[in-house]
């Protein structure tokens, strides 16, 4: 399904994996995953993706001094890394790879995934949840997640950052 939110983003689900996946007892507790991506597949408020509030373009510094950062070098990092050399045209890479992973990949579910963080759910993570939020603003903010997968009862976001 294509998004025009402000530059074009392919928002995929793989169905099958992941009605395969839900199926299993480690994976039941995702369901409301399932629930929030049909939601967003059918209902996207394209709208709020409209606006200048994008995550993406915040100015916010985020200190990586306390984040443990474990390099791995799994079979999909050097599979992805075969894919990202075999696309010539630079612009095609990121598309090419998340179709590859979403295709290839068992533990890959969506990509391009629209998510949408009020200044109430901003304020939860990190009065809540305990997340430290680099961000103050009373917008609501929008971002794409390039990955969504599964693993061992458990959901990973998967997102390219560039640093500035």
């Amino acid at each position: 399904m294509r998004l025009h939110h402000q530059q074009v983003y392919e928002y995929r689900i793989h169905q099958g994996k992941l009605a395969t996946i839900l199926a299993t007892s480690e994976h039941q507790k995702l369901q409301p995953i399932a629930d929030f991506l049909a939601e967003m597949a059918d209902a996207c408020p394209h709208q709020l993706f409209q606006s200048d509030a994008r995550a993406s373009q915040g100015n916010a510094v985020v200190n990586l001094d306390s984040v443990e950062i474990k390099s791995r070098r799994s079979h999909a990092c050097r599979v992805a890394g075969l894919v990202l050399q075999s696309v010539t045209h630079n612009k095609r890479r990121h598309d090419e790879l998340q179709r590859f992973m979403l295709a290839t990949d068992s533990v890959t579910l969506a990509v391009e995934v629209p998510i949408i963080l009020s200044p109430d759910d901003l304020v939860h993570f990190r009065d809540q949840a305990g997340f430290h939020i680099p961000i103050e603003t009373s917008a609501t903010l929008t971002v794409h997640i390039d990955f969504l997968q599964t693993r061992h009862g458990a959901i990973h976001i998967l997102d390219y950052y560039l640093p500035p």
